[in-house]
C-alpha cells in the first residue's frame, strides 16, 4: 500500500514521461511543467507521510536506530554519481542547454558510461537487451501516438470538443466544476489505461475545453498527471496495482483494505492541487518559466 501510494505521487517527480508528452501535447514548456510538480508531488507526500506517521503509532510497527551523521554523510557520498544525473537534466533544461529530448540523450550516455566504466554493472549482453527494449518500446508509443492522432483528428471533425463544452457549461458554467470533471475521467481512464495512451487520446479532446474556460494550462497539466497517477493504482482494474501486488507477490484482496486510507488521502491532496492553482504555478512563475 505504501508503496502504490508512494508511486502515484511519485508520478509529479520529474524527470517523468507523462509530463514531455503533455507538454507536447498542450504545447507548454516541458521544463515549467518539471519545476510546477515539485510543490504538489509534496502535498502529497506530506498528506502519506502523516498517515503512515498514525498508522505506524496505531499498529506499533517496529523501529530501526537513527542513522549517526557519519553514516548519513557515508549514503550521500555514494550516491553522488547516480544522482549527478539529475543534476545534468535539470540543470541542462533550466539553463538552456538543452532541451528535454536532447537532455534524455545525454542522460542515457551518463548512465551508459557510470555503467560500464565505474560500476561495470552493464555488460554487453545487458545493453543488447536495453537496446531490444528500447526498440519494442518506442514502436508501441509510435503506434499509439498515431492512432490517438487519427482518433483526436475524427472526434474534431464531429466536433466532440465543442459538445464536451456545451454539456459542461449546460451543467455548470464554472471552472472548477470542469476540473473535477475531468479529474473523474483522467482518474478512471488511468485505472483502465496506461498513463500515456490515456494522455495522447484524452488531452486533444479536453484541450479546447480547457481554453474555453480560461484555464491555466500548466494547472491544468499538472491536475490531469496527478489524476492519471492516481488512477494507476485505483482498486480494483488500476494497473500500477496489479504490478505493485504481482511484484510483491501479494493478492489485491488484502491489499486493498489497507490502501483505502491511503487513496483517500491521494483524493484530498488532488482536491488541494485542484481548487488552489498557486501549488503548481507559483514555483514556475518565480523562476520565470
Amino acid at each position: 500500500s505504501v508503496i502504490s501510494a508512494a508511486s502515484a505521487m511519485g508520478i509529479l517527480i520529474p524527470p517523468c514521461i507523462n509530463m514531455i508528452i503533455m507538454g507536447e501535447l498542450m504545447s507548454v514548456s516541458v521544463a515549467a511543467l518539471f519545476f510546477a510538480g515539485f510543490l504538489p508531488a509534496a502535498v502529497l507526500a506530506l498528506g502519506i507521510l502523516i498517515l503512515i506517521f498514525f498508522q505506524a503509532r496505531k499498529y506499533n510497527f517496529p523501529s530501526e536506530k537513527r542513522a549517526t551523521l557519519r553514516e548519513m554523510l557515508s549514503a550521500i557520498k555514494g550516491a553522488m554519481i547516480p544522482l549527478g544525473l539529475m543534476v545534468i537534466i535539470f540543470g541542462g533544461i533550466l539553463g538552456g542547454i538543452f532541451t528535454p529530448t536532447e537532455a534524455g540523450a545525454v542522460a542515457v550516455l551518463y548512465a551508459l558510461m557510470t555503467g560500464t566504466v565505474i560500476y561495470r554493472t552493464i555488460t554487453l549482453r545487458k545493453l543488447w537487451d536495453a537496446l531490444v527494449e528500447t526498440g519494442v518500446t518506442t514502436g508501441i508509443i509510435m503506434f499509439l501516438m498515431a492512432t490517438a492522432a487519427l482518433l483526436s483528428f475524427m472526434l474534431s471533425v464531429e466536433q466532440m470538443p465543442q459538445l464536451v463544452l456545451d454539456a459542461t457549461r449546460a451543467t455548470s458554467d464554472a471552472p472548477w466544476f470542469f476540473l473535477v470533471v475531468s479529474c473523474l475521467v483522467f482518474i478512471f481512464i488511468g485505472s483502465v489505461l496506461e498513463g500515456v495512451p490515456a494522455l495522447m487520446i484524452f488531452v486533444p479532446i479536453f484541450l479546447p475545453v480547457v481554453e474555453g474556460f480560461g484555464i491555466d494550462l500548466l494547472h491544468y497539466g499538472i491536475v490531469v498527471i496527478s489524476a492519471v497517477g492516481i488512477g494507476l493504482f485505483v482498486p480494483p482494474a488500476g494497473v500500477g496495482l496489479v504490478v505493485a501486488c504481482t511484484v510483491g507477490n501479494i493478492s489485491m484482496d488484502s491489499v486493498i483494505g489497507r490502501l483505502i486510507p491511503f487513496i483517500l488521502v491521494l483524493f484530498a491532496g488532488l482536491a488541494l492541487i485542484t481548487f488552489l492553482p498557486d501549488i503548481a504555478t507559483i514555483v514556475p512563475r518565480l523562476l520565470k518559466l
